[in-house]
């Protein structure tokens, strides 16, 4: 939500005063040489449009040599600039860069430096239009005021005001009872001055109702580490989600509310100003900001809130306390907690620094985080770590903590080198660097893409990546969490994606295709004994299927309504069926080999759709695995387990907004214990609403848990009534 404050500025600067007057020619020659003779008055009762005209050269020149410059971000000085111009040039100065503007109105009048139109006053140019009762420019006084029942349109950004007041020698102004919205994929498109001319028309009513309404994307925080297990998950992947998943993708669309904006030059304030991404009224979620300011400053742009709060359902308050964020960067949420029992004893909490950068096009960073291990530090004992005497794959023991146990670091370095990707990736769950080779975790990539096709229903890519990596954590089924010492190699990708449809352009198939090659060598302990650690060249070929069918896929609707409160999208309701065949070749330097065929398949229903209270949701995934294996792996991290096993999805709508989800798989190979049956077993409770979506989920197999909490952006039409 932080990426609102600024995007809220950039429309209060560009769509309320450049697109309308900044793009004007105000040029009629006859207006002109009536306002050279004294006064003009003109009751436009039979004229569609009027233009004003150009005026006073002198005056222009007066404006041009005082210095009468605007810094402001993005470049809005040339259209502040423009303004002036428009309406102190003359007929002999032209400005090619200018968009001819168009004023309609009851009543227009130019008296000596007054420049005024009152009664349903209509200014339009190509790309936007304002209504209002009274707009006036004072040329003596650099003054612009338009008053009334303000609405302002362009593609798609809304605007309601009372008043906006403009003083541009003084460079500043104010506006009154402001409520609007603002498209920011369009506004990217407006801001790198896009020539395309759009059919505005004066038709408020019709373009203000909220329409179209659709789910654009969720900004995702998730805190405590991350429990879902992916196959062949790299350290890259785990590290990023490792006690917090900040993925915060900026509201694409937004409402705000304001009783009054102050414009001091480069500072935008506002007293309180309230913020949601909900189209519908009554707004699920509601930002309230206290002493908002947006400051300009060397073509950086700060965000500051004395105070910012988030309203649930206008009802619950939960304070998020000061908001400063520099919007020209990357921004990060500093502060979070987890809870992870084998590598942090339990509870801890951690703040991520700003980032690094070390060029100015921002490309090269280091990113940063401290750990703070809350449980650890009371007790006074820790179980993460082996015997001191003791290897570093040594099972881990009860033993008392000292004060740098307390504490973990963690690191993402990340620069481009020539067409390829560097990373560096690091973290430790202690500060005592005399047992630097049981607390550290490190991995190095360098990638490079190879290979891209894109066609209409299908595209590939092919990647190249060099690794290495010391003490990575990998996950083998039933055997657990299994630490690789040493690797070091490379690696080939390839990856098709592909959609088949049907006459009625239908998808029926989704089919994916990789194929992998690695060549590495590692160290890790051994499959006949694991306290030892072996280190061995290994080669693999890796090919994958994977089909998903649609059988029955009734078609959804692609907008959703008011009656969606406890989901963002329209359900995709249908059966779908699974098939996945996977071919893995394993070479070793020992003359050890293992093979391996995996096939999985299974159906998926989807029933509901999420709108009523009681059981109208349900998804049921039901996925047996089989593995079939030739030879042995010298290695315990890639030996082939559970052979059997039925992979489990389970979601249920419970009542309202909350559903209770199940993921993890039933262990069917006799040759596991009874207590193997059921492998990473993951419990997720959620609260589920259209605008925003609260999680708790725990591991049970790993004790890693945590809580997760979307905030859903959309794309819609139109502005709607006030939601404060």
């Amino acid at each position: 939500m932080n990426k609102l404050f600024y995007w809220l500025s950039v429309f209060l600067f560009f769509g309320l005063i450049n697109p309308i007057l900044s793009r004007s020619n105000l040029s009629i020659k006859k207006i002109s040489e009536d306002s050279k003779n004294g006064n003009s008055k003109k009751i436009n009762k039979e004229i569609k449009y009027k233009k004003f005209a150009n005026l006073a050269y002198s005056e222009r020149k007066n404006f041009k040599n005082n210095g009468n410059e605007f810094n402001l971000p993005l470049n809005f000085e040339e259209f502040f600039n423009n303004l002036l111009i428009s309406f102190e040039n003359d007929s002999k100065i032209k400005n090619s860069n200018a968009q001819e503007l168009e004023i309609l109105a009851d009543y227009e009048e130019i008296s000596d430096s007054i420049i005024s139109a009152k009664g349903n006053v209509i200014i339009t140019n190509k790309k936007a239009v304002l209504n209002t009762d009274s707009f006036s420019y004072d040329r003596e006084k650099s003054l612009l005021i338009i008053e009334g029942e303000i609405k302002f349109r362009s593609q798609n950004q809304f605007l309601l005001a009372s008043k906006i007041q403009y003083d541009f020698k003084n460079k500043k102004g104010f506006i009154l009872d402001a409520y609007g919205s603002v498209d920011f994929d369009y506004l990217s498109e407006f801001l790198n001055n896009d020539k395309k001319d759009i059919s505005i028309n004066d038709n408020f009513d019709e373009y203000f109702k909220i329409k179209k309404v659709k789910l654009n994307t969720s900004s995702n925080l998730e805190f405590g580490n991350i429990v879902r297990k992916r196959e062949k998950e790299t350290f890259l992947k785990n590290f990023s989600d490792n006690s917090l998943k900040a993925n915060v993708n900026p509201v694409k669309r937004t409402r705000f509310i304001s009783e009054r904006i102050d414009i001091f030059d480069n500072v935008w304030e506002s007293e309180t100003l309230y913020l949601t991404n909900d189209p519908f009224n009554d707004a699920q979620l509601i930002v309230k900001n206290f002493d908002f300011k947006i400051i300009v400053e060397e073509e950086k742009t700060k965000i500051r809130t004395k105070w910012s709060n988030l309203i649930f359902e206008n009802n619950l308050t939960v304070p998020i306390g000061p908001r400063r964020i520099n919007v020209d960067r990357e921004k990060t949420f500093k502060w979070g907690a987890g809870y992870d029992k084998q590598n942090f004893d339990g509870f801890y909490v951690f703040r991520d620094f700003d980032p690094i950068y070390f060029n100015n096009e921002n490309e090269t960073v280091l990113n940063i985080r401290s750990n703070f291990f809350i449980q650890r530090a009371l007790t006074g004992e820790t179980k993460s770590f082996p015997a001191k005497n003791q290897s570093s794959i040594s099972p881990k023991i009860t033993q008392d903590a000292n004060a740098i146990d307390y504490l973990g670091l963690d690191l993402i370095f990340q620069s481009p080198i020539n067409n390829w990707n560097y990373y560096l990736l690091a973290n430790t769950n202690s500060l005592d660097f005399e047992k630097l080779d049981k607390i550290a975790e490190i991995e190095t990539f360098l990638t490079k893409n190879i290979y891209s096709e894109e066609k209409k229903q299908s595209k590939t890519l092919g990647d190249l990546t060099l690794f290495g990596s010391f003490r990575e954590k990998t996950e083998n089924g039933s055997l657990g969490e299994i630490t690789v010492q040493s690797s070091l190699g490379g690696r080939m990708d390839f990856v098709k994606d592909e959609k088949i449809v049907n006459n009625s352009d239908k998808t029926i198939l989704n089919k994916t295709s990789l194929l992998s090659f690695t060549y590495g060598a590692y160290g890790s302990p051994s499959k006949n004994s694991p306290s030892e650690l072996i280190n061995r060249n290994r080669t693999n070929l890796s090919l994958k299927q994977i089909y998903n069918f649609h059988i029955w896929e009734p078609k959804k609707p692609k907008f959703i309504d008011s009656s969606f409160k406890y989901t963002p999208e329209t359900i995709q309701k249908g059966l779908f069926w699974l098939l996945e065949g996977n071919l893995d070749f394993f070479r070793y330097s020992d003359n050890n080999k293992q093979d391996l065929f995996l096939v999985k398949t299974g159906p998926k229903l989807v029933l509901g759709d999420f709108k009523k209270n009681l059981l109208d949701y349900t998804e049921i995934g039901i996925y047996p695995r089989f593995k079939f294996n030739y030879g042995e792996s010298p290695f315990l991290f890639d030996q082939v387990v559970d052979t059997k096993v039925i992979e489990l999805v389970a979601s249920q709508q419970i009542y309202g907004p909350l559903i209770l989800k199940f993921t993890g798989e039933l262990n069917l190979d006799e040759k596991n214990s009874e207590n193997d049956n059921l492998i990473n077993p993951v419990l997720d409770l959620s609260w589920n609403r259209r605008a925003y979506n609260f999680a708790i989920f725990y591991n049970f197999d790993d004790e890693v848990g945590g809580f997760n909490f979307k905030i859903h952006s959309f794309d819609f039409k139109g502005l709607g009534k006030k939601f404060k």
